[in-house]
């Protein structure tokens, strides 16, 4: 749905007719921009204003989609088929042995059959007409002749125009080639049963090794799925046909229904116009290199599916979540609500009295957070977050969002732990994972270590995201950005610069990598001392929920999957790589 203010269904209503013929947002914008606004223009138009509108040959299929859709739309309305209104079709005209024209006039002397006669002559002409004296005949100069002259005797015609091919020969009029009215669906069906994934494979040492492998082990590498995207991308380059979201979605499937532990969002993930997000996944991004390294045509592969570039801007959770806990029900007056935070703001103990008293407060407060575009603000009027124990806070506000979700992280992470090992040892390559990958089987390395060093690994396998302006991260900065390690807590003012504060931060403390032994989450100005680096985890990604603020930008798509992993929590922001690593994990 074509979300933009520039392009919206109340601005121009006759969008919400193109979404029902199912156009893509990329059609309907091109639609719009060459202004077509309105279904009168649409009874209005010819061939050759489609003609005009998708002009390049990377709109070729939308050109046939459209021209589809709008013969449809004529015919349900019971509107004639589209015309052209500068394109005659001749029919096939038998020319006599003498090129004469009186067997035309003796078929019919009316005033229609002379217009149909002045037509074809007036028609362009393949081959140069000829005088006596072999000097071509510029027929602009000669007037049309009158309607006497259909009377006249045909040698009367072969004096005023000389024959264009030598006398006493048969020849016929060839009709003038026109633009034919292709049925998309198929073209569409033709092109879906012609593709065979399996036998495309299967004609390729690399293929071969894709489906053996899979056969296995069960699951694709990383290797392996490059491999295998650049099998479909040979094969679409030799059909020579123009990509779209469609086909991207059709190979997408394709490779899932042969590999069904694959996810089709590893491959092609659709553009987002909500989120100004723009297409990606390894098929779309294996098109893209194709096109920069061999030179190719600049819009001939991806552009009719570009939209607003590479970097997606961050969208609240709380826009994450389904509409029906976007709000919270209140069980009580306002008064009530208001008599509580009083009693919360000057209460001291005992601690299990202040905790009771902030669950009954927890949905006006949740409401309350959300009408507040700052969480700060929200701190300061629930300064109970500031306490010590304010985790335990976030904790109950976590679980009134989800009610049994609550300790999904703190009883799963020892079996996450061993089943991605494998996952790592096959993939991590950089020498600072690789290193501290061996960590993970050294006895004297103690649990929370462990479970730091297997949360960090995880850049490894899923390369941190493209900031604003293409600004690229590497695996090293991006652990460190995650974990930050110190060993002593009193520095920790010296490194709060380094960071944006309202942006939720692990502290480790340790006096080396191989050996921590405290840890800390600090937001805002808040620091919570925690028993356990899971329990730091859970605490930052439940922190987000509660108080409705992004994730920490260079580390995102690791809570976010995070997120869907432990708390089954969706969020619209799930990245290629994201269901790649979820894919193989539930495999």
């Amino acid at each position: 749905m074509v979300e933009s203010t520039e392009y919206s269904a109340k601005k121009y209503p006759i969008i919400n007719l193109y979404e029902e013929w199912e156009l893509s947002p990329n059609i309907i914008k091109t639609l719009i921009t060459c202004g077509i606004t309105n279904k009168a223009i649409l009874r209005q138009m010819h061939q050759h204003d489609i003609n005009e509108i998708f002009s390049k040959r990377s709109q070729i299929g939308d050109k046939i989609f459209f021209r589809h859709k709008l013969q449809n739309w004529r015919e349900e309305i019971k509107l004639p088929s589209l015309v052209c209104c500068d394109t005659i079709r001749v029919k096939t005209l038998d020319i006599e042995d003498d090129l004469s024209i009186s067997p035309m006039s003796s078929r019919s002397s009316s005033p229609e059959a002379s217009s149909s006669l002045l037509k074809t002559v007036a028609m362009p002409l393949l081959t140069p007409i000829i005088s006596k004296s072999n000097q071509p005949i510029q027929l602009h100069n000669i007037s049309p002749p009158s309607p006497h002259v259909m009377q006249t005797s045909s040698a009367s015609i072969k004096a005023k125009f000389p024959p264009m091919i030598p006398l006493n020969t048969k020849s016929t009029y060839r009709q003038m080639p026109t633009t034919p009215n292709l049925d998309f669906s198929e073209i569409s069906r033709n092109f879906e049963d012609n593709f065979d994934l399996e036998a495309e494979l299967r004609k390729s040492f690399q293929g071969q090794k894709i489906l053996e492998n899979y056969r296995k082990y069960n699951i694709l590498g990383k290797s392996d799925q490059n491999n295998l995207t650049r099998v479909v991308a040979n094969y679409h380059l030799m059909t020579k046909m123009p990509l779209s979201a469609q086909i991207y979605m059709f190979y997408a499937t394709k490779i899932q229904e042969l590999f069904p532990t694959e996810s089709k969002e590893t491959y092609y993930l659709p553009a987002n116009y909500k989120m100004r997000r723009a297409p990606r996944g390894k098929l779309y991004d294996r098109f893209c290199n194709m096109k920069r390294q061999t030179r190719a045509d600049e819009e001939s592969i991806v552009q009719n599916i570009r939209t607003y570039g590479s970097y997606q801007m961050q969208t609240p959770i709380y826009e994450n979540m389904t509409p029906s806990i976007m709000r919270f029900q209140l069980e009580h007056s306002e008064e009530e609500y208001i008599a509580i935070k009083e009693l919360l703001f000057n209460i001291n103990e005992p601690w299990e009295d202040i905790v009771s008293e902030w669950k009954k407060s927890s949905p006006y407060r949740l409401n309350e957070i959300r009408n507040d575009a700052d969480s700060s603000k929200s701190i300061e009027k629930w300064p109970r977050y500031r306490d010590p124990q304010g985790f335990e806070l976030i904790d109950v506000d976590f679980a009134v969002m989800y009610p049994d979700k609550s300790v999904d992280l703190l009883i799963n992470y020892d079996t996450f732990c061993e089943k991605i090992q494998p996952i790592y040892r096959s993939e991590v390559k950089d020498k600072w994972s690789s290193k501290h990958l061996e960590l993970l089987d050294n006895f004297d390395v103690n649990k929370d270590t462990k479970d730091c060093i297997t949360a960090l690994l995880i850049h490894a396998v899923m390369h941190p995201p493209v900031l604003p302006g293409r600004i690229k991260i590497s695996i090293t900065d991006a652990q460190r950005d995650l974990v930050l390690v110190i060993d002593d807590i009193m520095n920790l003012d010296n490194e709060r610069e380094k960071w944006d504060p309202s942006e939720p931060k692990i502290i480790a403390v340790g006096d080396s990598f191989e050996n921590l032994l405290e840890f800390y989450v600090d937001y805002d100005g808040i620091l919570y001392q925690l028993p356990t680096f899971i329990k730091c985890l859970d605490t930052v990604i439940k922190l987000c929920f509660v108080f409705n603020i992004n994730y920490p930008i260079r580390n995102k798509y690791i809570w976010t999957f995070f997120q869907q992993y432990f708390f089954k929590i969706e969020s619209p922001d799930c990245h290629p790589k994201i269901a790649n690593l979820m894919g193989k994990m539930n495999s």
